[in-house]
């Protein structure tokens, strides 16, 4: 007779005739499950995978069943040791999983084995054996149910139907002899559970087979985990008295030998100050380049001058050690100066971003007790009016040359154990946190990283980091002390061209999250080296784009752990999880809810990070500062002495290790998110709210993720919020303006991304059966909104929408709704941008889409007046009546002298004079692509861009569009030339332009095999070739896409967009206007070059140069000069 649970199958039958309601029994005890899928399921493509399954086979020696036990079956010790390992692996305190019930046959003559869901609830300071005894007990009552069926029970509720789906099955025998019985359909390869357990009694233990879905599930973890469930049975069967669920150890000893391997070795900790290992540095390379800024540069012994000589100006008026000294600039070189300046006189610094509110800022200078602050002229004013630093320097090129030469020692007993600078982080509080970062710490930290992330003497960093966010410091930091420049972009840069500034500082290196490496591409960046990706977690698709072009990598680490404790880098396969083992530390995963206990190895759990770069408090936070800066846990010691500099850091990341030791990051803990890279409390946001959310009685704010129309994520904060009872009557209006309260507060206290972009109104929030509110529930509820709710949702926080009433608020409404990706009519003329789900990231595309237009708009004037009504008279000041038809076109060879005409063409070695159609110079960003690119390497110089196309497109039409875009646009008949000595824009006829046009089959792996076409292509470029090129791509499913080769010189950010929307209009024989030429567009410029060269000598007639640095009598000498930094860097150009 077969076998169910472990009990005999003839005792399970006699059982179930009890005649009892199983539908009654199942409903009240599966009510207000909340176990976690165990294993859990991947997500996204890979999880659909159809994969053969694997089997690994354990044996368990057990002691057996002693007669005076709390339990008699051994599997009551099956079941109990597999609920413990589910929960210390699902971070829950109950397991569902699958084990075998019983019907009769329907022929009454047998039986037949059924599937019923098994829930035991994990409490760890209940005694092991009252635990084997409930387990037990539970097992026996469940017996006379058991026979109904999964099917059946999963109808019943909600929460019996989330209960059925368990991902792992477990079955029991009574021995080896023991077979399932000859109608029992459950055998391992039938199964439809990622997991199946079949254990099996033997003479000397437990024989344990696992089939498993190796998609799902790796086999090194489910070796892992057999091991883990011996482990954990052989304490259950030992317990004591004494002996709690809690005390029961998942980690066997190989498990802790592993991980002692994985973290045996850490890097000594680096006792010394960072502007000491900076002045290494300016020893040893003087004139090597240090910044390189928009706004001027500076080799390492004028960093080094200029900052000794504010270092003394700062130490004369009372900067000390561990004084904190805010530095209030805008994206500049002198930041940098200032940051060197204060560490030099024995103080820390603390980096505002002159984008967040005045409170906001009041806040931070309060927080750290700050009497001296360093701003630059421009928001000298605005340090003044917080009016908590009595004491405000200006730090510019006029104000250093009033500084005399530093040539005194300036005696500071800074010492390594200091702090260096403060940074703040959103606080659960609700006020932000500011974290106190020691010398030693950052220079364990950046000589350490550095050498691992590739920085070195000839790493040229793109600081784009805004300073309010700790990446911007690592920036600054990892170069200066490995001897890199550091490249410093305007803030306008960093907004609406990044990828031209980029090129144009000869950045090779940068940081940034993923959000803004959605906003470039490989072909406009060819001097990066290598991307470091941090802040959120990397795309797949990303990876796909980056990883075989250049050094890819993606860090992990936070403010208290000096920025990065680690990095992995990726590979064409690698996963968007994978930040690699810690280069200046140890990662320990330990259980989320008690870090003196190890997580089982290969469990999610929570990221404790130990080592010599961690922080030494919050400042003035005692009770945060002791959760997170947490005491040696108590397990470290069975892994040796832990040295004095050592220290523990709680992240709240959720972690797992991998087979090799690496770590992947899987979320977090808390209610911590990060958006758009920024780190963010939610609880911060919510504290603020209920300052000001008056009717609103329950406030919640949660990150949902939306998708656009095309699918698209949205991540997006939305505040929840349950309103009074006005009068007996829920009032729409009381939620109105309790939202309009909390925003208006919000705007005044919080970062513009800690905004929420939508209010939800809820008649009551969801809770879970603890009764505690559903997240889950709230972010579910978020994913699921349309375009449409997420427009009726924007405006809870508004009143009555306005429509627009001029044209230029019309011209706008249509822009927002682009970018926005919102219907026209749901955007007032009273709407905020951000309030309807815009961002910088956002602001930007509109930037472009203005361009498009012919408006001026940028991202500064779109922070500066968000409300559309406001941002429409910007608009309107630009000259929209100045259309194509008003500018004349061009002549051929407008541009050109006849005299130079003839030359020019007389020097045409390749191209026929007669097929020339026009000769045009350069703009200032083509000569510099084609001077240091394309000249040097062609096939460096080129850009790819595809369309998809459908099955029922011919060759003949595709071959006609390609023509008629050709056409279309005469610089894709451009070739670029040298022609006495200048470089060249050839503009050839169309009718004698040979189209280079050519289709490829395809046979085997589209992707690879387009990849391959694609880098031949490039290598077949040959110099003064023309960069345009069709490729039609045809696979024998019948899949085919459609390339277009262009160089960076023919097209800029916004130009593939419009490309293909040409190319989509010239295909479906739409009429396409012909808009302004190239040629029109430098002939204008041209024509108006006199009247501006006319201007600015009228302006600065008889002017004279300011001199940076007079001696002590006010007159300059050569010295000083020769000393000076420059300004207006000319633009440099690292080759491919």
């Amino acid at each position: 007779m077969g076998t169910t649970n472990g009990f005999p199958l003839r005792s399970l039958l006699s059982a179930s005739e009890g005649g009892q309601d199983p539908d009654t029994y199942w409903r009240a005890s599966l009510a207000g499950c909340e176990s976690m899928p165990f294993p859990p399921m991947p997500s996204g493509a890979h999880a659909q995978q159809s994969t053969a399954p694997a089997t690994l086979e354990h044996h368990c020696a057990l002691p057996p069943v002693p007669q005076a036990s709390s339990y008699a079956y051994p599997s009551t010790l099956v079941h109990a040791a597999w609920a413990i390992l589910s929960t210390r692996y699902t971070n829950v305190h109950e397991a569902v999983f699958g084990v075998a019930g019983a019907a009769q046959n329907a022929a009454g003559n047998g039986s037949r084995l059924t599937v019923v869901p098994l829930r035991i609830p994990v409490t760890d300071s209940q005694t092991a054996r009252d635990y084997l005894a409930a387990v037990q007990q539970q097992a026996i009552g469940m017996v006379s149910y058991a026979h109904i069926g999964l099917k059946q029970i999963a109808s019943l509720s909600a929460d019996a139907s989330y209960a059925c789906d368990f991902q792992t099955l477990l079955l029991m025998q009574l021995d080896d002899d023991d077979k399932a019985n000859a109608n029992a359909p459950l055998t391992p390869d039938n199964t439809p559970y990622p997991l199946t357990l079949q254990c099996v009694p033997t003479q000397h233990g437990l024989r344990v087979v696992a089939t498993f879905n190796p998609s799902i599930i790796e086999p090194w973890l489910v070796e892992k985990m057999l091991g883990q469930f011996d482990y954990a049975m052989q304490q259950l069967a030992a317990a004591d008295k004494d002996t709690t669920v809690g005390d029961i150890n998942m980690l066997p000893l190989a498990d802790y030998n592993q991980l002692w391997e994985w973290n045996r070795e850490v890097p000594a900790a680096v006792e010394r100050c960072i502007h000491d290992i900076f002045a290494d540095q300016a020893c040893a390379r003087p004139e090597a380049p240090a910044i390189y800024a928009w706004d001027g540069e500076l080799t390492y012994g004028e960093l080094e001058s200029l900052s000794n000589r504010l270092a003394h100006r700062l130490v004369h008026l009372g900067v000390v050690p561990e004084m904190v000294v805010p530095l209030y600039f805008e994206k500049s070189m002198w930041t940098t100066v200032a940051m060197l300046a204060v560490l030099k006189a024995g103080g820390a610094f603390l980096l505002l971003d002159p984008l967040l509110p005045a409170a906001r800022l009041e806040m931070l200078c309060r927080k750290v007790h700050a009497t001296i602050g360093v701003a630059s002229r421009s928001c000298h004013a605005a340090l003044q009016g917080l009016n908590v630093v009595p004491t405000a320097l200006v730090l510019d090129s006029e104000s250093v040359a009033q500084l005399p030469p530093s040539t005194e020692p300036l005696n500071v007993a800074v010492r390594p154990n200091h702090t260096v600078y403060v940074v703040f982080t959103s606080g659960s509080t609700g006020e932000p946190k500011g974290c106190r970062m020691e010398h030693r710490s950052s220079c364990s930290a950046v000589v350490t990283h550095g050498p691992e992330l590739g920085i070195n003497q000839n790493t040229r960093t793109l600081q784009f980091a805004a300073y309010s966010f700790a990446g911007s410091l690592a920036e600054t930091l990892l170069s200066l002390v490995a001897g890199a420049c550091v490249c410093v972009p305007s803030e306008q840069q960093r907004r609406e061209g990044l990828a031209q500034a980029i090129v144009k500082l000869g950045a090779n290196w940068s940081f940034m999250t993923s959000t803004i490496l959605d906003t470039i591409n490989i072909g406009s960046v060819p001097t990066l080296r290598t991307i470091c990706v941090g802040g959120e977690p990397i795309r797949t698709s990303q990876i796909s784009q980056w990883a075989t072009h250049l050094h890819l990598r993606q860090t992990y680490g936070s403010t208290e752990t000096s920025g990065i404790v680690g990095s992995a880098k990726l590979h064409a396969n690698s996963t968007t999880r994978d930040v690699g083992k810690a280069a200046t530390g140890r990662y320990w995963i330990v259980s989320p809810g008690d870090y003196n206990k190890l997580a089982p190895l290969g469990a999610t759990g929570e990221i404790l990070v130990e080592g010599p770069t961690i922080g030494r408090e919050y400042i003035d936070e005692l009770k945060s500062t002791a959760a997170a800066f947490i005491q040696t846990p108590s397990w470290r010691s069975q892994f040796g002495e832990t040295a004095d500099i050592m220290r523990f850091y709680k992240t709240g990341d959720l972690g797992q290790y991998q087979a090799d030791g690496t770590l992947q990051l899987l979320g977090r803990k808390d209610t911590q998110v990060k958006l758009r890279g920024q780190r963010i409390e939610l609880g911060e946001i919510e504290h603020q709210a209920r300052l000001a959310c008056g009717p609103a009685r329950e406030i919640v704010v949660e990150l949902v993720k939306p998708r656009d129309s095309s699918g698209v994520e949205m991540p997006m904060l939305a505040c929840f919020l349950v309103a009074d009872q006005v009068n007996g009557h829920g009032s729409s209006t009381t939620v109105q303006a309790a939202a309009q309260a909390i925003r208006t507060r919000l705007e005044t206290t919080l970062p513009q991304y800690m905004i929420p972009s939508v209010f939800v109104p809820l008649q009551e929030l969801p809770v879970t059966g603890s009764r505690k509110t559903d997240r889950r529930q709230l972010r579910l509820m978020g994913a699921n909104w349309t375009a449409q709710e997420l427009a009726v949702l924007r405006t809870v926080s508004q009143g009555k929408r306005q429509t627009p009433r001029t044209e230029a608020e019309r011209q706008l409404q249509k822009l927002w709704a682009e970018v926005l990706d919102l219907p026209a009519d749901s955007i007032g003329r009273d709407d905020s941008f951000f309030q309807l789900g815009g961002d910088s990231m956002v602001a930007m595309r509109l930037a472009g889409a203005a361009r498009q237009t012919g408006a001026g708009l940028t991202v500064a004037d779109v922070f500066n007046d968000p409300k559309l009504s406001d941002l429409a008279v910007t608009l309107a000041n630009v000259d929209f009546t100045m259309v194509v038809d008003e500018l004349p076109a061009a002549q051929p060879f407008a541009c050109l002298s006849p005299g130079q005409k003839d030359s020019l063409l007389g020097q045409l070695d390749s191209v026929h004079p007669e097929t020339v159609s026009d000769i045009l110079p350069l703009t200032s960003f083509q000569n510099d692509w084609v001077s240091t690119i394309t000249a040097h390497n062609p096939a460096h110089s080129v850009h790819y861009s595809w369309l998809e196309l459908g099955q029922q497109i011919t060759l003949t039409d595709v071959t006609c569009t390609c023509k008629a875009l050709l056409d279309h646009y005469p610089i894709m008949r451009s070739t670029f030339c040298c022609l006495q000595e200048e470089w060249w824009q050839v503009v050839l006829r169309s009718d004698d332009f040979e189209m280079p046009f050519r289709t490829v089959e395809l046979g085997g792996d589209f992707e690879a095999e387009f990849k391959a076409v694609c880098k031949s292509d490039t290598e077949m470029l040959k110099q003064n070739q023309c960069p345009t090129g069709f490729i039609l791509a045809r696979h024998k499913s019948g899949r085919s896409r459609i390339v277009i080769r262009l160089s960076h010189a023919q097209y800029d950010g916004t130009s593939i967009a419009i490309l293909w929307k040409t190319f989509a209009d010239l295909y479906h024989r739409i009429k396409v206007p012909i808009g302004l030429t190239f040629a029109t567009y430098l002939a204008y410029s041209q024509s108006v070059r006199q009247i501006s060269i006319s201007y600015w000598k009228k302006l600065l007639q008889g002017s004279q140069l300011t001199v940076a640095f007079p001696d002590a009598s006010g007159t300059s000498t050569s010295e000083d000069l020769n000393g000076s930094f420059r300004l207006a860097p000319k633009a440099y150009m690292v080759g491919h």
